[in-house]
């Protein structure tokens, strides 16, 4: 008898749960339907994940393990995130700090980005980049080769990245936190980060995770990041 999972609201037998693990056919044109539900379903499960950890930063090399099903290993996500980086519902985390980082910060979020390397949509396409050619192929990068996203979907690069919605709405739940507990606009507006990062624990998980959170706040001129004398940050509230 077939075991049957569950993910993304529908059952899946084993017959389907192999076609959603094995890689990506290279041509969607023959069969678009079939390749666009695939990709909705790790696009879905990517992002599920997410939510269910209550993490707004993932590593793309550690995905796998992370999405395995009935000991099974995807083998197509690198596929899956060159679409969602291309159609801009992913980011890169230090292209995400990067857009970020304005004057409505005194204390900087460099610490957020682990890799030095920018992996985004171009870099897909950017076969002569040397690191790109080590990363999918294990070679030098000075043959001019062209990197191929569909002969390396099991290569994943170790770096960081967000989902862009769930930023914006883990932003939006810190912010409505806050607001929903001030008292006076005029003292309230000030908090301790430390403090509000424990009070929001039930939206984001992890110090990174809050610290894209309260960025995305930044961005959107709704707080900035500042360091008091003793070397604390605090949080100043812009209240609508």
């Amino acid at each position: 008898m077939s075991s049957v999972l569950k993910s993304n609201n529908s059952e899946i037998d084993d017959e389907r749960l192999a076609f959603f693990m094995a890689p990506f056919r290279k041509d969607r044109s023959t069969n678009p339907l079939s390749w666009d539900s695939k990709m909705k379903f790790w696009a879905d499960s990517i992002r599920d994940y997410c939510l269910k950890n209550r993490q707004l930063v993932f590593n793309a090399k550690s995905l796998p393990e992370k999405l395995k099903k009935n000991s099974s290993v995807p083998q197509c996500l690198n596929v899956v995130l060159h679409e969602m980086l291309r159609n801009r519902s992913l980011q890169s985390l230090s292209d995400f700090s990067s857009a970020c980082n304005t004057g409505w910060l005194s204390w900087t979020f460099n610490s957020l980005v682990t890799k030095p390397v920018k992996w985004g949509y171009n870099t897909f396409l950017k076969g002569s980049l040397s690191w790109v050619y080590s990363w999918a192929t294990g070679g030098d990068g000075n043959d001019g080769y062209v990197f191929d996203l569909y002969s390396h979907q099991r290569r994943l690069p170790d770096e960081e990245f967000v989902l862009v919605d769930l930023v914006k709405e883990a932003a939006s739940n810190v912010y409505a936190h806050h607001n929903n507990n001030v008292m006076y606009d005029v003292t309230d507006n000030v908090v301790s980060y430390d403090v509000l990062q424990r009070q929001c624990h039930h939206i984001c998980s992890d110090e990174k995770s809050f610290e894209v959170a309260i960025l995305e706040l930044c961005r959107q001129k709704l707080c900035c990041v500042k360091v008091n004398a003793d070397g604390d940050k605090v949080l100043i509230f812009i209240f609508e």
